[in-house]
């Protein structure tokens, strides 16, 4: 899990994930089944998901966790400032928006 706190922005994924891969991000992660599956199915990639809702990233949480993972990282985060500030220009493959909560 990703703790703004203990980062200053903008993130270094080199530092975050402990190698260098292609980060996708997704916005509004909810119960972290996508990102999972994604994760599961594309080992090279680092993925971030992004969740605003303390219930839902609470379960993504969870769900990451018991997956054991290594490619997966989470934030519990305002999405427009994540972008903004913490994502360096450039540096994202893509991001993923299925269900955005206005």
């Amino acid at each position: 899990m990703l703790v703004p706190g203990r980062l200053t922005p903008p993130l270094d994924w080199h530092a975050v994930f402990g190698r260098i891969g292609e980060v996708e991000i997704e916005i509004g992660c909810g119960k972290g089944r996508y990102i999972v599956e994604a994760a599961r199915l594309r080992p090279g990639s680092d993925l971030v998901g992004v969740e605003r809702a303390g219930k839902w990233f609470r379960r993504a949480v969870q769900r990451v966790h018991r997956s054991n993972l290594p490619n997966i990282r989470l934030l519990q985060a305002d999405a427009f400032d994540f972008l903004a500030r913490w994502v360096p220009p450039g540096s994202a493959a893509s991001i993923h928006v299925y269900f955005p909560d206005p």
